[in-house]
């Protein structure tokens, strides 16, 4: 529920009221998971608590499969925890055994084939030697970082070992990643620090889409506040240039690196429909590719281009003549919108726009100049409400959004090309 990522706060729930003539007839919260666990560390184990315990059956309880994962070393085999029984039967209840793990926090989660959601718990098995260890050295690798013991030098390690990753493509950090992806695709992203501070740097979310798959970055986007019109041009083409620098260097045959590049890109295009322009631009920029569409704007075709506005606006008034226009965001928009160069206002007329309309209409216009220009408000990146206001007024009516970003960013980033 696109709800959630509001929120990364994994205990967070959103509540659901159904009414009748005015009249409550029903209350009810809905949570990321449906039961969640508790550590008993006098017996080194983990356990249901008692209400969610007595509400399952005994075949569900024997279906319940809790593994641990080293949060450092998520490449390592992952433990299966014993079934704690009580005259044969199972009690909801899972041994650890932190004595004999190795120091370190250990994440338990229910395992993909498990009978129910559980929250996955943090278990810290301390070691004050290894604090006194980590404290005293530099952190430069993401299996460092995810150790550090406050919850604000862990986040600045994470995010400083992030930023290195987009340059640096051999990085441990990599191989890091994807072996948790591997082995924990199944669970909610905010689960982790490290999926949750990366979507706060548009370099690294440009990374991300390069070097991780397909399924992992539609997930991305549909969990965690992800708004991929809101990285810029610029980000996209250093990513994707350092990409090919590096393969050039290698492997030396443009030929193959060309194909890898293409095919890397062509995954932009798939994040979803308005970025397909962003695609075309790159493959016209690191690869050479002849796009129709991109050499007419290079042409001083500006009255053309206001024209296909206009006529696409009159097709969206059409289609919603008859819905309730979303209003969110209004004053901060328009702020945003009379603080744009003038040259970047002349697609639309803002005094000729229904007040109550002005959010949906200046939203696609806004956003291409701010991805062609790269002077986007800061604050929105990685918040979770801003993008999710956003992301409704685009649902609002999808076809103008796609096609007014599309045309705008086409122009705009043709203007600077040679």
């Amino acid at each position: 529920m696109r709800k959630f990522y509001i929120s990364r706060n994994l205990d967070s729930y959103v509540q659901l009221a159904v009414y009748e003539n005015g009249t409550e007839l029903l209350r009810t919260k809905i949570f990321r998971y449906q039961f969640s666990l508790t550590r008993n560390l006098s017996l080194g184990c983990v356990a249901l608590n008692t209400n969610d315990h007595a509400c399952l059956s005994y075949d569900t309880l024997s279906q319940i499969q809790l593994m641990a994962m080293r949060l450092s070393q998520p490449e390592q085999e992952h433990i299966k925890l014993d079934v704690k029984s009580s005259e044969q039967t199972e009690i909801g209840c899972w041994f650890f055994y932190p004595e004999k793990r190795v120091p370190g926090p250990w994440l338990i989660y229910p395992s993909v084939t498990s009978s129910i959601s559980l929250r996955p718990i943090l278990w810290n098995v301390s070691d004050e030697k290894e604090v006194d260890s980590l404290a005293n050295c530099e952190i430069s690798t993401l299996h460092s970082a995810v150790t550090a013991g406050s919850t604000q030098s862990r986040h600045q390690a994470i995010k400083v070992i992030l930023e290195r990753m987009c340059t640096d493509f051999e990085h441990s950090g990599w191989s890091y990643l994807r072996y948790l992806w591997k082995q924990c695709a199944h669970l909610p992203l905010a689960s982790f620090d490290v999926w949750s501070i990366a979507v706060t740097d548009t370099k690294m979310l440009a990374a991300l889409v390069l070097q991780m798959d397909e399924s992992f970055t539609r997930k991305l986007g549909e969990e965690l506040p992800v708004f991929w019109e809101l990285i810029p041009l610029k980000d996209w083409i250093a990513v994707f240039k350092n990409y090919s620098d590096y393969l050039k260097q290698a492997m030396g045959d443009e030929t193959d690196v060309f194909t890898i590049i293409e095919t890397r890109i062509k995954r932009i295009s798939y994040l979803c429909a308005s970025m397909d322009i962003v695609a075309r631009i790159l493959n016209q920029s690191l690869c050479g590719t002849a796009d129709p569409e991109l050499i007419f704007m290079k042409q001083p075709v500006l009255d053309n281009v206001v024209g296909m506005i206009k006529d696409a606006q009159q097709e969206l008034d059409r289609r919603q003549a008859d819905s309730k226009w979303l209003e969110v965001l209004k004053p901060e928009l328009i702020t945003h919108w009379t603080k744009m160069d003038k040259s970047l206002q002349q697609w639309l007329k803002l005094e000729n726009i229904s007040d109550h309309h002005r959010a949906v209409v200046i939203l696609p216009v806004l956003l291409a100049a701010y991805c062609a220009n790269t002077n986007r408000p800061e604050n929105w990146i990685g918040d979770a409400v801003v993008i999710f206001k956003l992301k409704r007024l685009k649902d609002f009516d999808e076809d103008w959004f796609n096609a007014v970003f599309k045309i705008v960013l086409a122009y705009l980033s043709q203007q600077s090309t040679d």
